[in-house]
């Protein structure tokens, strides 16, 4: 049960006032991210899903707190899918 936990992927979601700044805070900081369609920045490296309270602190700390800081982790059925779709591709 431990490894199918460690397996299913994670992903912090992350909204505020000044998204641009946050985009320079983490540049600066060397976080990985992605901006969704919606505008949220979406970080899905170790550090910010593993430890999402340092970076919630750096972006306060910095005058520029989340509105939003969400850890999305994939459902069950999102794990098989991939993990069927990623053994098709070998076949």
């Amino acid at each position: 049960m431990a490894y199918l936990e460690q397996s299913l992927q994670k992903h912090m979601v992350l909204d505020g006032r000044n998204k641009n700044a946050m985009k320079h805070i983490l540049v600066e900081h060397r976080y990985s991210f992605e901006e969704s369609t919606d505008g949220r920045l979406l970080l899905s490296e170790g550090p910010a899903t593993e430890e999402p309270e340092r970076l919630a602190e750096l972006l306060v700390r910095l005058g520029h707190p989340p509105t939003q800081l969400n850890i999305v982790t994939e459902d069950l059925e999102g794990y098989f899918l991939r993990i069927i779709q990623s053994t098709r591709r070998i076949h």
